[in-house]
């Protein structure tokens, strides 16, 4: 599993339910997990609503050169869906999200995916005590909400003069990038900023490095979104 297999969605979206028992935002490993124990448990009226048009949260949307996770692989997967195929520790974006595509492919539960639906609001009534859930699909309640939105998904750009008017591309929305909707490469002559924390710079930085040659590659720390939260 080398490679990025077919996107797990194989059905077009289907209209929502006016409410659900349980329900459950986003579609990366703690929402796919859910759904899939949430069936295991015999529940049978639960929905995963998910902005994106595939299963892969964070693996699906971060692409840029040298994506990759910084905890071993057999960790970072599922305890019931072990992977012998990994061919590496600590394992790039594309075989990380083919195992979520296989995984999610393999359990049955997709049929209660609705892709390209955002939620846009969420609010407790408490006289009928649902959440009121508002997507760009439509509304629906739900019994239970269970947020599995990650944190990692969407591009947390730095504060900085000419971030407004900057053209080139950024990791963050790398399949993006690209007018002609082509991700982006490495240019020979481009001169690469790393403005990032922890291993995410230092993956991409040894992508670049030679390949932005001969540009520069300049690196700056800032502090963890997680740390923030």
């Amino acid at each position: 599993m080398t490679t990025a297999e077919t996107p797990a969605r194989t059905a077009p979206p289907r209209n929502l339910p006016g409410g659900v028992r349980h329900l459950v935002v986003g579609a990366g490993f703690a929402g796919l997990c859910a759904a899939i124990k949430l069936a295991e448990d015999g529940e049978q009226d639960f929905l995963v609503i998910e902005k994106g048009d595939d299963v892969g949260g964070t693996w699906r949307d971060n692409t840029y050169p040298g994506a990759a996770c910084d905890v071993p692989s057999q960790l970072y997967s599922f305890s019931f869906a072990p992977n012998p195929d990994w061919t590496r520790s600590f394992s790039p974006q594309s075989e990380i999200q083919a195992y979520l595509q296989k995984v999610a492919t393999r359990s049955g539960v997709l049929d209660r995916f609705r892709f390209d639906t955002e939620v846009e609001d969420a609010a407790w009534d408490e006289d009928r005590q649902v959440w009121r859930v508002t997507t760009s699909a439509g509304e629906l309640t739900a019994d239970v909400l269970v947020s599995a939105a990650g944190a990692l998904s969407d591009p947390r750009l730095p504060d900085i003069a000419g971030i407004d008017s900057f053209a080139g591309p950024n990791t963050g929305t790398w399949n993006r990038s690209s007018r002609r909707g082509t991700p982006p490469t490495w240019s020979l002559w481009w001169c690469v900023a790393m403005i990032a924390h922890s291993s995410s710079p230092s993956r991409a930085s040894r992508s670049s490095t030679g390949a932005a040659s001969p540009g520069s590659t300049t690196a700056a720390l800032r502090p963890s979104p997680m740390s923030q939260m």
